[in-house]
């Protein structure tokens, strides 16, 4: 069986958190929604598990209208308690006992486990034994997952697809290696992982099988491959350009042209274990740059920085 939601809207007081909303699971799923705090990630997981009311759209499993709450099972990241009223109150757990508490959960007989943020502040070890349960369950077809988290890594490690979560709205939806590679928009690329960022104004017509920019900032003339029209801007008008820090190439002399070079000082450095993240200036350009090890290059000092044409992802307008 799958999930389906159609168009679902929701909107509290003056403000959509949920806006025509559609996206469906697949059987053995274990589907992550990445998003801002307050992007309406819990709301979305309340209202699969028939916990919170729609104003508009559709919720069907296996193609059918059915009472959710007999096969969806809503698992929050931290344990409520009842309070005065209808509300509830978070009650403090240590980590092995969120653990038993989830544990309880997957054991609750239901199909679909909403996992809200349940990641979120677990120490490495009690998430590598949270991760293995769930995937478990997921392989041998018992369960089907969705999980909420503003933590990359861990969606990574745990979710076969993704989907990236903004103002009530999925931005886009893949595997979470499409989803970094080939991001569509800024907020896809940021919150999937570091990314350069880079505005720019396109100088050349779309029929061409190239598109030449130049940067805002420090105007540059940068090449990029061909890309479908429909995240192309205006010729002549602002548009966003992205380049993960691990496609940048830093260099101390000559390079290919077509490796878009400019000339940057580096402004700094950080130590991320078994990489190196470098902070580059060129002429107001700021990019930042992931080497596994940086070597005979200082702060202050200048280098050759080389931005492929074939990374760089133009941003849909």
């Amino acid at each position: 069986m799958m999930i389906r939601a159609e168009k679902i809207s929701k909107r509290i007081n003056d403000k959509w958190v949920l806006r025509d909303l559609s996206f469906e699971t697949r059987p053995g799923d274990v589907f992550g929604v990445l998003g801002l705090n307050d992007s309406g990630k819990s709301l979305l997981l309340r209202a699969l598990a028939g916990l919170a009311t729609l104003d508009t759209g559709t919720i069907t499993i296996g193609g059918e209208v059915t009472d959710l709450k007999q096969v969806c099972e809503f698992v929050p990241g931290v344990a409520l308690a009842p309070n005065k009223g209808f509300l509830r109150r978070a009650v403090p757990e240590t980590p092995l006992e969120r653990i038993k508490r989830i544990s309880r959960s997957l054991e609750s007989g239901k199909t679909f486990l909403l996992l809200d943020g349940v990641f979120e502040g677990l120490d490495p070890a009690n998430a590598d034994k949270l991760r293995t349960r769930i995937h478990e369950r997921a392989e041998a077809g018992t369960n089907s997952f969705i999980i909420t988290g503003t933590d990359r890594r861990q969606i990574y490690l745990t979710c076969n697809r993704i989907g990236i979560l903004h103002r009530g709205e999925f931005l886009q939806i893949g595997t979470p290696e499409e989803v970094y590679k080939d991001p569509d928009s800024s907020v896809s690329a940021s919150l999937t992982g570091y990314v350069n960022l880079i505005r720019a104004r396109r100088l050349t017509s779309s029929k061409k099988d190239a598109h030449e920019f130049v940067t805002v900032d420090g105007e540059h003339r940068l090449t990029s491959s061909a890309v479908s029209p429909n995240r192309l801007s205006p010729i002549n008008q602002d548009t966003l350009l992205s380049i993960r820090p691990e496609e940048i190439s830093i260099s101390f002399g000559a390079s290919f042209p077509e490796d878009n070079l400019v000339k940057a000082r580096v402004t700094e450095v950080t130590f991320l274990g078994p990489l190196t993240k470098i902070r580059l200036d060129a002429k107001g350009l700021k990019l930042q740059a992931i080497v596994l090890r940086l070597v005979g290059l200082e702060v202050g000092e200048e280098c050759m920085v080389g931005i492929p044409p074939d990374r760089i992802r133009i941003l849909a307008s």
